[in-house]
């Protein structure tokens, strides 16, 4: 058994390789970079001795957003380019790491945060929520604040709503979807979404500052895949509800 494991993960590991040979040739070939490409060519040249020197006297701001998506290689340059800049600010949320599956690590974030009195920096928790409804923000705080600790503390979790427009009606709803397959639970959603429509849900329009029903572009519906975009897409034509993806 360990001969058969030793052997399947040379081969892997070996396919992997030639691969990474042959793609690479063919970026030669072609002239042409990928997005990790340009990530090591910038790296490399932040080693420039002359690439330092103008950046150094011209470089006066480096602001980095969604930090908690950062990969392994973006930190290096981020850290390079925070040596020359005047001013660094770095903006993130280690709650909405969502990016792994690209190469990021939300824990290069802890370890920055950690090193912050080291590098001669500070950290700001923003407290407020500027974009919810109170509800909602009220019903984050409850699910979240204890889904994080004991990693995040809770004021570093629980916002303040500071939103002013009451809107009637409840913020947060769970739709049970009618049906024994995808195809029916699809055809349910169009329903509902029409029934929607068709009581007149009040919504906050953001051009008038007013209270207003509800339209068809309002309304925007998150699928986990592909396929199921397409699947929503076709219920709701059918349903008599254009749509766009």
């Amino acid at each position: 058994l360990h001969n058969d494991i030793k052997d399947y993960l040379e081969q892997v590991f070996s396919l992997a390789i030639r691969v990474v040979k042959v793609y690479g040739d063919a970026k030669r070939e072609l002239g042409v970079l990928d997005f990790a490409d340009q990530e090591h060519e910038l790296l490399k040249l932040l080693d420039n001795p002359a690439v330092v020197q103008v950046l150094e006297e011209e470089l006066d701001l480096v602001m980095v957003d969604e930090f908690q998506d950062t990969s392994p290689m973006q930190l290096a340059i981020f850290l390079k380019l925070s040596q020359l800049a005047k001013r660094v600010y770095w903006v993130g949320d280690i709650k909405q790491a969502i990016y792994g599956f690209r190469g990021s690590d939300s824990t290069l974030m802890q370890a920055i945060l950690k090193s912050l009195p080291q590098l001669g920096g500070e950290k700001e928790v923003l407290t407020q929520s500027w974009r919810s409804r109170p509800e909602l923000v009220d019903l984050v705080n409850d699910v979240f604040a204890p889904a994080f600790e004991p990693n995040l503390a809770a004021p570093e979790v629980r916002l303040s709503a500071t939103r002013k427009d009451c809107l009637p009606g409840t913020a947060f709803a769970n739709w049970n979807l009618d049906g024994s397959n995808v195809v029916q639970h699809m055809e349910a959603l169009a329903v509902g979404i029409q029934h929607l429509i068709d009581q007149g849900h009040p919504v906050f329009d953001n051009v008038s500052k007013s209270i207003r029903n509800v339209r068809r572009g309002d309304i925007t519906v998150l699928c986990y895949s592909n396929s199921n975009v397409s699947k929503v897409a076709s219920a709701l034509a059918q349903a008599g509800l254009p749509c766009t993806t």
